[in-house]
C-alpha cells in the first residue's frame, strides 16, 4: 500500500484536466459533476479566492476518462474513510491535504515504493 494513496490520483487529474495544484487541493465535491464530466470554478472573490480560477472568472474544466477515473478513485476513498469530508483530496480523517511538494519529492525515494516518478 502506498504511503500517499492520493498522489497518483492527484497527478493523473492534473495532467488530464490542466488544473493547477492549488485548484485541486481546494477542490470540493460540490463542484464536481460526474454525470456531466466537469468541474465548476467559482468566480474568485476575497472570501473564496482559493476555490476560484486564477483569472477570477467563473468556469468549467471538462473531465476526460483518465481524469474522471481519478475523481472516482477519490470518491471511493471518501466513501470508505471520510464520507462527510467536503474535500476531494483529503486524509482518512477528512481533513484537506494542504500541500504536496514534500510528498511528491519524497515518494520516489521511499524504499519499496511502487510509485515510479523519475527525477532525472
Amino acid at each position: 500500500m502506498l504511503r500517499w494513496p492520493w498522489l497518483l490520483d492527484f497527478i493523473r487529474l492534473g495532467l488530464h484536466s490542466g488544473m493547477r495544484p492549488g485548484e485541486m487541493l481546494w477542490l470540493e465535491w460540490r463542484r464536481v459533476d460526474l454525470q456531466g464530466a466537469f468541474i465548476t470554478f467559482e468566480a474568485a472573490q476575497p472570501k473564496n479566492a482559493k476555490t476560484g480560477q486564477k483569472n477570477g472568472k467563473l468556469g468549467r474544466v471538462p473531465l476526460n476518462l483518465v481524469a474522471r477515473e481519478a475523481i472516482l478513485a477519490r470518491a471511493r476513498f471518501r466513501a470508505e474513510h471520510c464520507p462527510a469530508s467536503p474535500w476531494v483530496f483529503c486524509r482518512k480523517d477528512g481533513s484537506r491535504i494542504a500541500r504536496i511538494i514534500k510528498d511528491f519529492w519524497v515518494a520516489p525515494r521511499m524504499p519499496n515504493s511502487k510509485t515510479s516518478i523519475r527525477t532525472t
